[in-house]
């Protein structure tokens, strides 16, 4: 418990002191902005002014705990209305998550699946995992909570503890970790990919990344984005208060899970390489995706396909 306490109050301190920077918090309001105005295509007048009063609300309150966890019920309740699956909002994240992002997710995959045998870690509600299976892949799938769909309680499912994949060695030939590894606590991160050793052949890793390297392929992409490369010209303490506050508003406010404790364990791209090549995986593919056009909640995202040397 005393583990968690001090996680959560390092949470805490990391969002406070990117709501405190102005530069972070206008780059993500302008961010939010275009990627939700895409996506609420009619409603964009409407989104704008929610986002407006969000980062208003959370800026404003900042340095009270108090009046900030009101804050955050009005953000969730109020303004999101989570409670309310009818609301104009939540509909059409809804159909977003349900179809628009299984279809991109898999479309990013499929060519960089091997074998049939796929674990999805972080399942969350099995959209994916469904994509994948009317593919034709037999599909394992975890979760730190079963949120399966009724229509993904088919799939198998084991519930993870901590960072113990709950499936025997070798249980798949590839396994998917989109947006999970930062949520994990940096001490721990090796055991998990050491797990993912021994249950996986092939990982396929999306994650939020800083500091990016200067390299060829990364600076085709960053001129390509310019809101990728607004954020490359910023300091790198910068950077990943971004990332911070990208995470923030994305699971707390916009999916309503303001009380889940969310460790912003991110890491630049290198000290992903050194991580997996200690760990024992060699590299096949690093991909910058960046701000993806078309994704609610994207971020600067790199795609990290990695293989078990020991295999």
């Amino acid at each position: 418990m005393e583990k968690l306490k001090s996680i959560n109050e390092q949470n805490k301190m990391n969002l406070r002191e990117a709501l405190s920077n102005q530069k972070v918090t206008d780059f993500v309001e302008k961010f939010r902005k275009e990627s939700y105005s895409a996506n609420c295509l009619g409603h964009e007048p409407e989104i704008r002014a929610i986002l407006e009063e969000t980062f208003r609300l959370l800026t404003e309150n900042k340095d009270d705990e108090e009046k900030f966890e009101l804050a955050v019920k009005k953000i969730t309740y109020q303004l999101f209305q989570k409670q309310n699956e009818n609301f104009w909002f939540n509909r059409i994240y809804m159909n977003y998550k349900t179809k628009i992002k299984p279809e991109k997710t898999f479309n990013l995959l499929k060519d960089r699946l091997i074998g049939k045998r796929v674990l999805d870690i972080g399942s969350g509600g099995g959209y994916l995992a469904l994509k994948l299976f009317e593919a034709g892949y037999e599909v394992l799938t975890t979760d730190v909570l079963d949120y399966r769909v009724k229509e993904a309680k088919k799939l198998p499912f084991k519930r993870i503890f901590g960072v113990q994949i709950p499936y025997p060695e070798k249980s798949a030939d590839t396994a998917l970790l989109f947006d999970v590894l930062h949520h994990i606590d940096k001490g721990e991160q090796s055991l998990m990919l050491r797990e993912l050793r021994r249950v996986a052949t092939r990982a396929i890793i999306e994650e939020d990344v800083y500091d990016l390297p200067d390299e060829a392929s990364f600076k085709e992409v960053i001129e390509k984005q310019e809101l990728l490369k607004e954020f490359n010209s910023m300091e790198v303490k910068e950077q990943f208060q971004v990332l911070i506050l990208l995470d923030y508003v994305s699971n707390a406010l916009c999916q309503g899970l303001p009380q889940m404790n969310f460790p912003f364990n991110f890491r630049t791209v290198l000290e992903w390489q050194e991580l997996f090549r200690k760990e024992g995986f060699k590299i096949i593919e690093m991909k910058l995706l960046g701000f993806q056009e078309g994704h609610f909640n994207s971020s600067c995202h790199v795609l990290f396909v990695i293989e078990n040397e020991k295999k």
